[in-house]
């Protein structure tokens, strides 16, 4: 009888092999070209001042800094008023909160924000404070008249990596009074938009990134002030795989109890 020979397993059937097993313990830098990674459940991460000396822990401690955990892209107060730290709030998790006033704004001091790559992938968990909320979370595109946008009850719009505004996307029985998981994609020609890993638009598109991308702003009139709950960005230099997605979708999942 001949012998049984093994084939030994390459990196690639390894990560195949941990995207297949979601009891694996998720890592989103186990995919490859993650650039930032910005995680409100982590104190590390949040600073009441900009020289990151006084860490933000308790409950209605200001944050002054979101830092990148993987890069060096922090997010930095360049306004008056600070978001603040709320803790447990989401599936038990600690959450940086916007309130809607009108001059709290974060931004990433960096004329090439993320390497400024020409494809990119950002999946991130947020909560609107109410259905009715109505203000930018993340501008990001050149067009500095919309970002991604304010959620209302029906739909939302976004310019992540792109020269254009697109939207209204409008997922079918999206549920805004609980936390939810997006992510967009954009590369030359295609610009798509999944909510809990369903797609929900997909566009032409140009690539284009704005010089300091700020966080808690944006809308149509290019200043509307952000009204969310914050939990977790992830973005990542290239288009991601739907094996990927997948796998990222159910670590977000299961750690903020997303739909």
């Amino acid at each position: 009888m001949p012998r049984r020979t093994h084939r030994p397993r390459t990196r690639q059937s390894k990560a195949c092999a941990a995207f297949m097993h979601p009891r694996s313990t998720w890592k989103p830098n186990s995919i490859a070209n993650l650039v930032s990674r910005y995680d409100a459940s982590n104190p590390a991460t949040l600073w009441q001042n900009v020289a990151k000396t006084t860490p933000a822990v308790a409950d209605g401690d200001v944050v002054q800094v979101f830092a990148d955990s993987v890069g060096s892209y922090d997010f930095i107060l360049q306004s008056a008023t600070a978001p603040v730290l709320k803790l447990a709030i989401v599936n038990g998790r600690n959450i940086v909160r916007f309130t809607g006033a009108s001059s709290t704004v974060l931004f990433v001091n960096s004329a090439t924000p993320w390497g400024a790559p020409s494809a990119a992938t950002v999946m991130y968990v947020n909560k609107p404070r109410t259905t009715s909320s109505n203000g930018g979370l993340l501008k990001s595109g050149t067009n500095v008249s919309v970002c991604y946008q304010s959620f209302s009850s029906t739909d939302y719009y976004a310019d992540f990596g792109s020269t254009t505004r697109h939207g209204p996307i409008s997922p079918a029985g999206i549920n805004y009074a609980v936390a939810n998981c997006y992510a967009e994609l954009s590369q030359s020609g295609t610009w798509q938009s999944l909510v809990n890993n369903v797609s929900a638009l997909s566009e032409g598109n140009t690539v284009g990134w704005q010089i300091s991308p700020e966080m808690g702003c944006g809308g149509s009139s290019g200043g509307t002030p952000g009204d969310h709950d914050v939990c977790e960005l992830l973005i990542y230099s290239r288009i991601l795989t739907s094996v990927e997605l997948t796998y990222n979708y159910n670590g977000l999942k299961a750690k903020w109890g997303t739909p």
